[in-house]
């Protein structure tokens, strides 16, 4: 993980392998998302997952998700951003290795 950029610009500018998106890295990052949001407001706010998880299913990147996480986040829209794209990279990147 040491390799994945830690800003936002450098995580938009990585070249994401969607194609290993897969189902089982789909349900990580759904659960890694589900508990930093109730981290961060209280509850999961199970709308709200759904619609961040559709983002990432789009394959958006890391400027939209933060323009439209920050309608709830606010202030932590830009570091939710990041550390939920770091974990699309890693998450990514390890399946890569192993298909």
């Amino acid at each position: 993980m040491e390799s994945i950029p830690i800003a936002l610009d450098g995580l938009a500018a990585w070249p994401i392998k969607w194609q290993h998106y897969t189902p089982a890295v789909q349900s990580k990052v759904s659960g890694w998302v589900g508990r930093k949001v109730a981290e961060m407001i209280g509850s999961e706010e199970k709308d709200f997952v759904e619609f961040i998880l559709g983002l990432l299913a789009k394959h958006e990147g890391p400027p939209k998700v933060e323009e439209e996480a920050s309608i709830v986040l606010e202030e932590e829209a830009g570091p939710f951003t990041a550390k939920l794209f770091r974990v699309v990279i890693f998450e990514t990147e390890r399946a890569a290795m192993t298909a």
